[in-house]
């Protein structure tokens, strides 16, 4: 009885369940069914559970699942691969992206792993951003702004649909990502995107050197600051009260002969 209670006590416990089927086919679906109790117990101060959770373990969600094997992409696709998709981050390779890419995107998707990655190559070649752009009069430049607008716009006389323009959050806005939309079919369509306006830079290029000039810059002002607003203003207090106990001691003294000169 005892180890028939602590077993349900784990079982109840448990946040999710979750149920494999199809592995062996390399296309799996996982099957996520959560206990409302405990869901409702991790949740933050915040947040709130709904007031009568159902007694009954609930659907958590359905999510298609694909293992990521390296050795299912081709060789001449992992080439394109490394010249089109690289990792930007130097803390993690390119294989760790792809697999975290095709995890997160492309494992949701109805390609194989190779269909996958070649779509993606055969898009970005026929969609080239950078040369769609130059024909347009719109180059990286770290002088020249554009608006969201206007690189949207260009790029749509040539397409024929809008795509989706993304910045960095912080001033100065630079132009981060373009997104285009497609159907099931790969067939390009509008992704009705809000224009924000806001000037972009359409940024040259980056240097990690650059950065380290303007970490220089920064740490030159700040010692500047320093310099003028405290370092300055507290030794010009030193020598005024070094000043006056010298001239102080210099009256006392002064004083004190005079005194005595005359008893004498």
């Amino acid at each position: 009885m005892v180890k028939g209670q602590y077993l349900m006590l784990i079982f109840l416990v448990l946040n999710n369940i979750v149920v494999i089927q199809g592995a062996s086919s390399g296309l799996a679906y996982k099957l996520a069914m959560q206990w409302p109790a405990s869901f409702c117990s991790t949740l933050s101060t915040k947040d709130t559970c709904i007031e009568s959770p159902p007694n009954q373990w609930t659907i958590h969600g359905l999510w298609p699942k694909k293992s990521f094997n390296i050795g299912e992409i081709s060789e001449s696709t992992r080439v394109q691969l490394e010249k089109l998709w690289p990792n930007l981050n130097a803390s993690s390779n390119n294989e760790q992206f792809w697999k975290q890419e095709w995890k997160k995107h492309g494992s949701c998707s109805n390609l194989t792993i190779e269909e996958y990655f070649e779509k993606a190559i055969q898009l970005a070649t026929l969609y080239n951003i950078y040369n769609i752009l130059e024909k347009n009069s719109i180059k990286p430049s770290s002088k020249i702004y554009y608006t969201d607008k206007e690189i949207s716009e260009s790029i749509q006389k040539v397409t024929g649909y809008q795509p989706e323009v993304h910045s960095t959050k912080k001033q100065p806005f630079l132009v981060s990502e373009i997104r285009f939309c497609f159907d099931q079919a790969f067939r390009m369509m509008d992704c009705n995107t809000t224009y924000q306006l806001n000037p972009l830079l359409y940024l040259e290029h980056w240097n990690k050197h650059d950065e380290h000039k303007e970490s220089g810059k920064a740490g030159g002002s700040v010692f500047v600051i320093l310099l003028i607003g405290v370092v300055i203003p507290v030794t010009m207090i030193c020598l005024t009260i070094v000043f006056f106990k010298v001239f102080y001691k210099h009256e006392r003294t002064s004083s004190s002969d005079g005194i005595y000169m005359q008893v004498k």
